[in-house]
């Protein structure tokens, strides 16, 4: 099965069942028009691809209870109409100073379970 989402599909959900045709994280770049992308439990490993930057609508990112690692790449800051970010239960590192006031348009954020340093502040 592959999964070829339209470049103007405003969604993308995949929980627990994102099959291994899909590819790799770095080519839903070309779905510039997404405002939801939530990719769940699905058992993702390596790093977040700066690529997701590149979706300049996107309002809610999903990536919870995944196997990504490392720091939140600068770029995601680049996301100006992202309002929901979910990162839980994954293996994130590095330092959030600063992280609310960067993401203006941010109401709702989990980072829970993971290997952060700092504190987010008052918000």
């Amino acid at each position: 099965m592959v999964v070829k989402p339209s470049r103007r599909s405003g969604h993308l959900e995949s929980s627990a069942n994102i099959p291994q045709s899909f590819g790799r994280l770095q080519e839903i770049r070309k779905l510039t028009s997404l405002l939801l992308l939530e990719l769940g439990q699905n058992q993702l490993s390596d790093t977040i691809p700066v690529e997701i930057s590149k979706i300049s609508f996107l309002q809610r990112l999903s990536i919870g209870g995944n196997n990504l690692e490392g720091r939140i790449p600068e770029k995601i800051f680049e996301l100006k109409q992202l309002s929901e970010l979910y990162m839980m239960n994954n293996n994130f590192e590095g330092l959030i100073v600063n992280f609310v006031s960067r993401l203006e348009t941010l109401s709702h954020l989990d980072l829970s379970q993971n290997r952060f340093n700092g504190s987010i502040g008052t918000v």
